[in-house]
């Protein structure tokens, strides 16, 4: 039985020297390259893979002298990228470059006369891009910068609720009121301003729950929720 036991200590020891000798010899390499981009949720991503070796070729990481390589250097400029919200740039087990991308996520899209694109929960404006359209909500209108924290922060509490997030497609946006182009219904949902929103979604959603299933979807061309206390509504 000791012997056993000491062919198994001895063969757990030998394990572990071959180990500590890899890692020693791949860190012990002179050249490094490439060698994996891991991408969050890459399906739903404005950057892939291609763009981001194509952003990165001045750093010419097909064979990089490892002591002229600088890790921090290259995670900052990844960051400076319009659509990373952050970036982890490593030397894995193998010796081998390494790097974890988190790429800015949509939540709204804004459309306009003059331009077209998207901004993240942090207000960062992200280009719209022909090569990837997300499934988020569309603001059209009178939209200025100033506008973006109200109309993200909106954007926000219609994500938390299924329904909302189901429900509202398309909102137009102007100084005198709000408008919101619902998935199913003909009608239109004006807001007056985003003041007190979750109070009149709320009517709404009473207003839906009590009043539609007696009239049916198609009964109204416009539901005025902008008053205290009160929905006005046009028929058809």
């Amino acid at each position: 039985m000791k012997k056993i036991f000491k062919i198994s200590k001895w063969i757990v020891l030998v394990s572990i020297l071959s180990m500590c000798i890899v890692i020693v010899n791949n860190n012990d390499k002179k050249f490094v390259s490439l060698n994996e981009i891991n991408i969050d949720n890459t399906e739903n991503s404005f950057i892939k893979h291609h763009d981001i070796i194509q952003y990165l070729s001045g750093f010419n990481l097909d064979s990089c002298n490892r002591s002229n390589l600088n890790l921090n250097e290259i995670e900052l400029y990844l960051q400076k990228h319009t659509l990373i919200k952050n970036a982890q740039v490593y030397i894995d087990f193998e010796g081998k470059l390494a790097m974890n991308i988190e790429p800015r996520k949509a939540i709204v899209r804004i459309s306009n006369a003059k331009s077209s694109y998207y901004l993240d929960k942090d207000l960062t404006i992200i280009p719209a891009s022909k090569k990837f359209t997300p499934r988020v909500v569309v603001f059209s209108g009178d939209v200025k910068e100033e506008h973006h924290k109200e109309i993200c922060d909106f954007v926000k509490i219609i994500e938390l609720n299924e329904f909302w997030k189901s429900q509202i497609v398309q909102i137009f946006y102007s100084t005198n009121d709000i408008i919101l182009i619902p998935r199913v219904g003909n009608h239109k949902i004006y807001l007056g301003s985003l003041k007190n929103i979750n109070k009149k979604l709320d009517n709404l959603f009473q207003f839906y729950n009590q009043a539609i299933p007696a009239t049916g979807w198609h009964k109204y061309t416009d539901i005025i929720v902008k008053y205290d206390d009160q929905i006005v509504c046009k028929k058809i």
